[in-house]
C-alpha cells in the first residue's frame, strides 16, 4: 500500500500543481476572474426557462444582470426545482445533468432540495482538493495517514423524475479516486448507515487497527461525541477485536458488513493495548488510542466555541485543529489556508458572488459590492450564483472581511442572518451572544456543552 500512496503521491502531484497555479493567479485578479465566470454561465444557460424569463440574452453588464434578476432566497427557485424534480430539462440551465439533489440539513428552514450538476459536483471535489492540498503542504506525513471522516446516503430517496436526493459527501466519496480511497478508514457503504451511533462505532472499530492522522467532520459536535464514543463502548470494543466480529448492538445494514468483513480479523495485541490504556486512565481517549493523530478538520467559526473547548480533554496539544471552509449544500465558499482560524479565501473560481453590509439587508436599496469591494472587518450578507442554477441566491449567511490574501477576501461565517434577536431594535446576534458567553466561561474557568437564551 504505501508503494501506491508513493506513486499517486507523484502522479496527481501533476494535477495538484495545475490546480494550486489556476486558483493562485484567479485570486491576483478577482474582479476580472468573477465578473467572466458570471457572464460564461449567464451565456450558457440563457436558453433554460429561468434563463429566458430573465431575459439573459439582453444582459450586457453588469447592472443589467443586477435588474434583469432578483436576489432571491430558496422560495423563488422551487417552482423550477420541482419541474426538475419530476425530470424536466433546460430549467435552471442548459446543457448540463442532474447527478442528484443535494439536500439541506434544514438548520433555518424545511430541508431544500439542491440541484447537484455534472460541473457543480466537479467544483466541490475541486474544493476540497485545494483544502487538503494545504493541510498537506504543512503536514506532508499526514498524506498517506488513514483517515476518519463521516459520509451520509446519497440515495435517500428518488424524486418521481428518479433523481437521487440525499448527501453530496456519499456521492463524491462514490467517486473518489482509488488511491485517496485506501486511506479512509470508513468504506463508502458507511453512507448507508442510518444510526449516528452505528456510524461512531464502526469508525472505533476499524479505526483502532490503524494509525490514525485525521479526522474530518464538519460540526465540532460530532468530534467531541466520537472523541467520547470509545470510553462509553470500551467493553464491546475490545471484545470486537479479541474475536475479530462486528457487534449487533448496533443496527448496520447488510451492505456495510459484507463491505467490512475481510477487515476484521481478530487483534488480540490490539486489544490488550487498548485494555492497558484502558486501566491506565480510566478511558479510551483519542490522544492515547491515536498518539500520531496530526490534524482534525472541522467548523471553527460562528457559535461552535462550547463544543470546541471541549477538544483539550480529548486531543493532544500536538494535533493541528483546521476549519474546512464554509461548505453548504449550495456551495464551497472559502478555502482556509492556515490552523486555528475561522478564516478562509474566496473561493471565486467555482461561482460569482455579492455582498451586502449586514446593516442594510432591510433596505429596499441596499449596497451591492462585489468581492474586491469588501473593506476588512465588514460584516456582509453572502449572496451566490452558482452552476447549480441558483442565480443571486441569498443563502442567509453572515460573514465577516478578515483580511485580503493578494486581493481576494479572507471570510469568517459569523452566523445564519435568520439566528438574530430583534424584540425591541437591538439585532443581537447569535454569534455575540455565543461569544460574550464563551468569554464569560473562559474566565471563569467552566466549561458548557451548551446553553438556551
Amino acid at each position: 500500500m504505501a508503494f501506491w500512496l508513493t506513486v499517486a503521491q507523484k502522479v496527481l502531484g501533476r494535477k495538484a500543481t495545475k490546480e494550486v497555479n489556476r486558483f493562485f493567479a484567479a485570486i491576483k485578479e478577482p474582479q476580472k476572474v468573477q465578473q467572466e465566470l458570471l457572464f460564461k454561465m449567464l451565456k450558457r444557460n440563457q436558453y433554460s426557462e429561468f434563463g429566458r424569463d430573465h431575459h439573459f440574452s439582453d444582459i450586457k453588464t453588469l447592472e443589467d444582470f443586477r435588474k434583469n434578476v432578483p436576489i432571491s432566497e430558496y422560495d423563488y427557485f422551487a417552482p423550477y426545482i420541482e419541474k426538475i424534480k419530476k425530470g424536466e430539462q433546460n430549467i435552471l440551465f442548459s446543457d448540463q445533468q442532474v447527478l442528484m439533489f443535494a439536500l439541506t440539513s434544514g438548520t433555518s428552514s424545511a430541508r431544500k432540495f439542491i440541484p447537484v450538476t455534472d460541473e457543480s459536483v466537479e467544483d466541490y471535489r475541486r474544493g476540497w482538493s485545494l483544502w487538503g492540498l494545504g493541510v498537506f503542504y504543512h503536514y506532508p506525513h499526514l498524506f498517506p495517514k488513514p483517515k476518519i471522516t463521516m459520509v451520509s446516503d446519497h440515495e435517500e430517496f428518488y424524486t418521481e423524475g428518479g433523481i437521487p436526493c440525499g448527501s453530496i459527501s456519499g456521492l463524491t466519496t462514490q467517486m473518489q479516486n482509488f488511491f485517496f480511497r485506501m486511506t479512509y478508514i470508513l468504506p463508502p457503504e458507511s453512507g448507508k448507515i442510518k444510526q449516528s451511533d452505528a456510524k461512531y462505532y464502526l469508525a472505533w472499530r476499524l479505526g483502532v487497527t490503524r494509525d490514525v492522522g485525521m479526522w474530518i467532520s464538519p460540526n465540532p459536535s460530532t468530534h467531541v461525541k466520537l472523541a467520547r464514543f470509545g470510553t462509553e463502548h470500551a467493553e464491546t470494543l475490545i471484545k470486537d477485536l479479541k474475536e475479530g466480529t462486528l457487534t449487533t448492538e448496533f443496527d448496520f445494514p447488510e451492505i456495510v458488513r459484507k463491505a467490512v468483513r475481510r477487515k476484521l480479523k481478530p487483534n488480540t495485541k490490539r486489544a490488550a493495548e487498548l485494555e492497558q490504556i484502558l486501566n491506565e486512565t480510566g478511558a479510551l481517549r483519542p490522544r492515547d488510542v491515536w498518539p500520531n493523530l496530526g490534524m482534525i478538520g472541522c467548523w471553527l467559526g460562528g457559535s461552535l466555541q462550547s463544543y470546541l473547548q471541549h477538544f483539550p480533554d480529548y486531543f493532544s496539544e500536538k494535533t493541528a485543529i483546521r476549519d474546512i471552509g464554509l461548505v453548504a449544500s449550495e456551495n464551497r465558499m472559502t478555502i482556509p489556508k492556515e490552523d486555528n482560524t475561522p478564516g478562509g479565501v474566496l473561493d471565486i473560481t467555482t461561482a460569482y458572488y455579492e455582498f451586502i453590509p449586514v446593516d442594510e439587508i432591510e433596505s429596499a436599496d441596499p449596497t451591492v459590492l462585489e468581492a474586491h469591494e469588501l473593506e476588512e472587518g465588514g460584516e456582509y450578507y453572502i449572496i451566490m450564483t452558482a452552476p447549480n442554477g441558483l442565480y443571486r441566491y441569498h443563502i442567509c449567511d453572515v460573514v465577516k472581511c478578515l483580511e485580503f490574501f493578494e486581493k481576494t477576501p479572507v471570510l469568517a461565517f459569523l452566523n445564519k442572518g435568520s439566528h438574530i434577536s430583534n424584540l425591541t431594535g437591538e439585532k443581537l446576534s447569535e454569534y455575540q451572544v455565543a461569544s460574550s458567553v464563551h468569554d464569560a466561561l473562559k474566565e471563569l474557568k467552566f466549561k458548557l456543552s451548551g446553553f438556551a437564551l
